[in-house]
């Protein structure tokens, strides 16, 4: 009987956490952009899904030390996190040499609220 009422208080306990926690939340969202840096007169290749793929969005808390999640960039180069309202740091993940424009950016998560962020990486090729 006493495991039982701990598992129920457990159980209770995790079920309000999550109702209050999903009343703390909003969301970020954006579009990355990918554009290969090619020579004059070339034209430019059509990033594929596995571009898109290698890369992550990087949340970290908005001291930009701890890492909270990653989300994943589709193969038309969308994404989107629900995160507890704060300050979040923005950056994106990648091997290799290539720049983007605005990154790492400091954001705001506001309860109930969309936060867009459109990334632009200028790569090395296709």
């Amino acid at each position: 009987m006493k495991r039982s009422l701990i598992g129920i208080g457990i159980l209770a306990g995790s079920m309000l956490f999550a109702a209050c926690s999903a009343d703390r939340t909003g969301s970020l969202k954006g579009t990355v952009t990918l554009n290969p840096v090619v020579s004059a007169g070339e034209i430019a290749p059509t990033p594929s899904p596995a571009d898109y793929a290698a890369r992550q969005i990087l949340i970290m808390e908005g001291n930009g030390i701890v890492e909270v999640m990653r989300a994943d960039i589709d193969p038309n180069g969308y994404y989107g996190a629900i995160l507890l309202e704060g300050v979040y740091m923005i950056n994106i993940t990648h091997d290799g040499p290539e720049g983007t424009s605005g990154l790492p950016k400091q954001i705001q998560i506001i309860r109930g609220e969309t936060t867009t962020l459109d990334v632009t990486v200028q790569t090395s090729g296709g």
